[in-house]
């Protein structure tokens, strides 16, 4: 991908290392209110034993994914050009790792009950069937030297795939389960989805809309996003086994819908021909 003023590019959020710190700790600050919360009543040790099983099978391991894209953003970041897409690229790395962190500081609140839980979500993101394409994936990417490809595999493809997966249908699933308690971290990590997605849909309208070299990006980027998309889009069905554990099953079927919709909303707010 190239543009003929690397600097077309601003981020709508107009952060710099001030304002993004600034709004972080903000964040954050909400984010130990709630912990708080959930410890002085008891909450974390009251979740439901059946639904703690599905969280530690889906959830935990999530972040070793959450840990690669920061790997795969500080790419972005080490190679991309033009200062204000490389922060940017900075920037949502470092939320990529504040979000492994996370999941890690709520596991540490949660009961064992089948031993090291982190052990455990090593295992089962190495070894269980669920995350292997999903794996593949991921790792796969990381041998990329393309920075806009990365940020094409990573930005347009897993985050628009695995957030709404995970943070809306998986979570909405927990509370017809009766557990609520996870539905603000789910906001949370959502909302950061949500937040990152602004300069990264503001950076492939620039892209796309280049004097000089946007048919050519156009081509580029539906090439690979049509790549991608569909292999994350593949990877994802082996989460339909999650939605089978529960007490109270989800509906798989109509929970990948609503994900593909989600992409597809994405992809169409960008003129993208995406065929997922």
């Amino acid at each position: 991908m190239k543009l003929t003023d690397y600097y077309a590019f601003l981020d709508p959020r107009q952060y710099y290392y001030y304002t993004y710190n600034a709004t972080r700790a903000k964040n954050y600050e909400a984010v130990d209110k709630y912990f708080e919360f959930c410890e002085e009543r008891g909450f974390f040790e009251k979740v439901d034993e059946d639904w703690l099983k599905v969280f530690n099978r889906y959830f935990v391991p999530l972040r070793h994914l959450e840990y690669a894209g920061w790997i795969l953003l500080v790419g972005v970041a080490r190679f991309g050009y033009g200062t204000s897409i490389t922060q940017c690229a900075e920037f949502n790395a470092c939320d990529k790792y504040g979000n492994a962190q996370l999941i890690t500081r709520i596991a540490f609140e949660l009961p064992e009950p089948d031993g090291d839980i982190f052990e455990n979500a090593k295992k089962t993101w190495l070894e269980d069937k669920i995350f292997q394409p999903l794996r593949e994936y991921v790792e796969k990417l990381l041998t990329v030297q393309d920075w806009g490809e990365v940020l094409i595999g990573q930005n347009l493809a897993v985050d628009v795939f695995i957030n709404p997966l995970v943070h809306i249908e998986l979570d909405n699933l927990a509370v017809e389960n009766g557990v609520s308690i996870f539905s603000f971290f789910s906001k949370y990590f959502y909302d950061m989805y949500k937040d990152n997605m602004r300069w990264t849909e503001e950076l492939f309208k620039v892209l796309l809309a280049d004097p000089n070299y946007g048919e050519s990006n156009r081509k580029f980027i539906e090439s690979k996003l049509n790549y991608y998309a569909g292999k994350i889009s593949s990877a994802v069905d082996e989460f339909a086994d999650i939605f089978k554990m529960p007490r109270k099953k989800g509906d798989f079927k109509k929970a990948k819908e609503n994900v593909l919709n989600h992409a597809r909303e994405v992809y169409g707010k960008l003129g993208l021909n995406i065929k997922i």
